[in-house]
């Protein structure tokens, strides 16, 4: 028989073709986080990263130009420090820095539209422009914003994000709240050590995303070669996920002397370095997600309380419905799925016969949200949800966790769970130890 001739294609034997091909299957898993650096975010008018045009521009400043204490007028926490100890005013140095940033309000540019066009839904910037946020606008999608502050507690919740509607959280505030705008060096160290501290915490929505081990990274012009960054990456607890996270930087870093160095320490805590030119990187990314369909391809299990995620059932009291639904928004932005009777129940549904079913089938964990409300009711449903739920605890092996008491204020608890471990939720620390009480439980299961 003769052979035939096929005219199509061989697949690509291309490593770089490959590693790019890789990479894009994880961000459409949608358990890839976008980490931005100061070194993309140049606007199109100049090659220049805006902290570095801002850094020169403070440095102009007639008070300061000729001081010799002046070193590199690119590194913005070098010059915006010595600006802030000539002039002794914060205000001032926090309105330069809004009005500098205020120029690009509207401004993106090809390769942040690049960017925007792929399945992302959470990108953390470290610089306070506006450049990747209006690209998700630009190029139809819905993106939230939000920031960190570590002068007082995030006032709101962040959307759970998705592909058409993604979250940019700005790590070191932004120019909305110049109170919020992380500048000099003195900045910096308080900022780190205010994160450090959890003294405020960063949302739980984004230590929800990062703190998942089913969760990794790309870092894009993110600045390694920096000190600070090593204390802040430990902090967000990035080291130790699943997969290896990807650090895409341009010529510039591999230039560097000390370079081999950053690479060996990050390369230890699975971070692998890859050398792109940023615009090329966006671009070829585009053009392969679209080849396969862009947005028009199946659909994807989001992050987070996602179809392997742990589910736990909340049962409370009806009279603390509000606090219990924060606690199931906490819950979820943190990876933990939530069965709620208001939000899982279809009208005509037999309220016992399902509820029944739920918590001997469909959940992982039980929650008893405790409070004094509880505690003064001596009928309720909830007493015949955590009847249901302790008999089958009775039927699993000893040292299993799946009946949590957890009191969402202080108050006696119940009876009926006193020879159970009590938990709090008085802080976010008690909240962290929740969450990962059912985190650890539930890696042993798998």
């Amino acid at each position: 028989m003769t052979p035939s001739t096929s005219t199509a294609a061989p697949p690509t034997t291309d490593p770089e073709a490959r590693f790019l091909r890789a990479l894009l299957e994880r961000i459409r898993k949608g358990t890839c986080v976008l980490l931005m650096g100061p070194g993309v975010a140049i606007a199109p008018d100049d090659s220049t990263p805006l902290t570095a045009r801002l850094s020169r521009e403070l440095a102009q400043d007639p008070q300061i130009s000729d001081d010799p204490r002046l070193g590199d007028r690119s590194n913005l926490r070098h010059v915006a420090q010595l600006y802030y100890q000539v002039k002794r005013d914060r205000d001032e140095l926090r309105l330069a820095a809004e009005d500098f940033y205020s120029r690009f309000d509207a401004v993106t540019t090809e390769f942040h539209r690049s960017i925007a066009s792929l399945p992302f839904r959470l990108c953390i910037s470290t610089t306070p422009d506006d450049l990747l946020y209006n690209a998700f606008a630009n190029v139809g999608k819905k993106p939230a914003k939000a920031y960190y502050n570590m002068y007082r507690a995030a006032g709101g919740v962040l959307p759970k994000p998705t592909v058409d509607e993604p979250a940019v959280f700005h790590l070191y505030g932004h120019p909305s709240n110049r109170e919020s705008l992380v500048l000099t060096e003195s900045d910096l160290i308080e900022f780190l050590v205010r994160v450090v501290q959890r003294d405020p915490p960063l949302p739980d929505e984004i230590r929800g995303y990062v703190g998942d081990p089913d969760t990794s990274f790309v870092f894009v012009g993110f600045g390694f070669q920096f000190w600070y960054v090593r204390v802040l990456l430990h902090v967000l607890n990035v080291y130790g996920h699943k997969d290896r996270s990807v650090a895409l930087e341009d010529p510039a870093f591999f230039a560097n002397p000390d370079h081999a160095q950053t690479v060996g320490f990050f390369g230890d805590r699975a971070i692998e370095f890859k050398q792109f030119g940023w615009p090329d990187l966006a671009e070829r990314l585009e053009r392969m997600y679209q080849a396969q369909g862009g947005n028009k391809a199946a659909p994807v299990a989001e992050p987070g309380a996602g179809a392997d995620a742990p589910r736990a059932f909340l049962c409370y009291a009806s009279e603390d419905g509000e606090a219990v639904a924060r606690l199931s928004d906490r819950l979820e932005a943190a990876g933990i799925g939530v069965w709620q009777d208001k939000q899982n129940l279809r009208g005509g549904d037999d309220w016992d016969r399902v509820l029944v079913h739920v918590i001997e089938k469909q959940v992982h964990y039980v929650i008893v949200a405790q409070s004094k409300t509880m505690d003064r009711r001596g009928e309720g449903y909830f007493y015949k949800e955590i009847a249901v739920a302790r008999e089958r605890q009775r039927r699993m092996r000893q040292g299993r966790i799946f009946v949590l008491p957890l009191q969402i204020e202080s108050c006696e608890g119940l009876d009926e769970l006193k020879d159970l471990h009590q938990m709090s939720l008085a802080t976010d620390h008690d909240f962290d130890k929740l969450v990962q009480v059912i985190r650890e439980d539930w890696s042993k299961q798998r």
